[in-house]
Formats: structure tokens, C-alpha cells, sequence
């Protein structure tokens, strides 16, 4: 499938955060801490997902950065995993940079 997400994407929307930090002149920690958000999230994600049962054709499979066994996987494709980096980077930046 096109729309499998992959440790690549997740690459990818870190350079892309990286690239909008940057241009707006802010901490660059706070990249990090929005990835922090959004692998905590994909695992409650993964967690919540495994105990379901669904259908493979709506859904694609994503993979863990550090993992690509399909147990420890979520069920996600890539317009809602950018946009849930999006809102994490989007959270992070309105906790931990100054007003």
C-alpha cells in the first residue's frame, strides 16, 4: 500500500517540524518533546487498536520508529498520522514556548 506509514514518515515529519521551528525561531527541544507526544499517543493508539478487531481494507498498518513487526503496530493512515504530528507540534509549542 501507498498509504502504510512508515519509520520514513515519521523521519519526515520531524525534518518538517524541524523546518517550521526554524522559521518561526523557536526552541528546537520542542520538537522533540512533540515526537515524545506523538509516540505516546501512536502507543495508547497501539494499545487500544490491538484489543479491537478490524477490518484490513479500511485501515494501514503503521510501524513503530524502532520496531517493524507488525504486533506492535497501529492502525493509521498517513493524512491522520500528519495530522496528529501536526497538533502534537502544535500542543508542544503552546505549552513550552513563551507566549
Amino acid at each position: 500500500h501507498l498509504d502504510v506509514v512508515t519509520a520514513d514518515c515519521r523521519t519526515k515529519m520531524v525534518d518538517w517540524s524541524y523546518k517550521i521551528v526554524d522559521f518561526c525561531h523557536l526552541n528546537p527541544d520542542t520538537v522533540a518533546i512533540a515526537m515524545n507526544y506523538l509516540d505516546r499517543y501512536m502507543m495508547i493508539t497501539s494499545t487500544n487498536t490491538n484489543t479491537k478487531s478490524t477490518d484490513q481494507h479500511d485501515d494501514f498498518v503503521i510501524c513503530h520508529a524502532d520496531r517493524n513487526d507488525v504486533d506492535a503496530s497501529t492502525r493509521m493512515d498517513r493524512c491522520t498520522f500528519q495530522l496528529a504530528s501536526m497538533a502534537c507540534l502544535y500542543t508542544a509549542v503552546k505549552i513550552h514556548e513563551p507566549a
